[in-house]
């Protein structure tokens, strides 16, 4: 049986499993934590061996696994960024994680949990918006009722309420008058 290396992409983490280098490894890094890095093979030629290293975004390279040969440290490289090219999908996703409920009921989504002060802010938005609504209700109710504009009489109706007519024989108007007397004045 032939050792290989592999690379895969789990739940947003990359894992790498050289067999083939001089110590064997299996290694792991969070990809949402890692904003921008490089994989690159080094050489020691001291040593006379072959490093594929992880570049940050610091100048600091971080040795992931070491080999004999440069040909061993490049497939290595290759299996790794065939193993990126190929989960794009699954990059920036949370790791998928069974929780048991309360119930006994498994769910695939995990439990989440609401402190004390997430509840907190939560009241002061719900307490703010209640509050905004009422205001809103509030100004809408006093537009739509009617305005008094004064009183539904003047003072002159007011006076004139007793009387059929005026002593020139003219009828007031909005003062009631029966039909002989309309036709009378006429």
């Amino acid at each position: 049986m032939q050792a290989t290396n592999t690379a895969n992409v789990v739940g947003g983490k990359l894992i790498l499993s050289f067999i083939t280098a001089k110590t064997p490894v299996v290694w792991q890094m969070d990809l949402n934590k890692a904003q921008s890095c490089a994989l690159e093979v080094k050489e020691d030629t001291k040593k006379k061996e072959f490093s594929l290293c992880l570049k940050a975004d610091s100048k600091d390279s971080e040795e992931i696994a070491v080999f004999e040969t440069k040909e061993q440290a490049i497939e290595a490289l290759m299996t790794t960024s065939a193993a990126l090219q190929n989960a794009d999908n699954q990059i920036g996703q949370p790791a998928a994680t069974a929780t048991i409920q309360p119930s006994g009921i498994v769910s695939p989504y995990p439990a989440h949990q609401i402190t004390p002060q997430q509840r907190k802010n939560e009241n002061k938005k719900a307490a703010i918006l209640a509050f905004i609504l009422v205001i809103v209700l509030i100004i809408i109710w006093s537009v739509s009722v009617p305005r008094n504009s004064g009183p539904l009489l003047s003072s002159n109706q007011l006076g004139n309420t007793g009387t059929r007519g005026s002593v020139s024989g003219e009828s007031a108007a909005g003062v009631p008058l029966s039909a002989d007397d309309f036709l009378t004045n006429r």
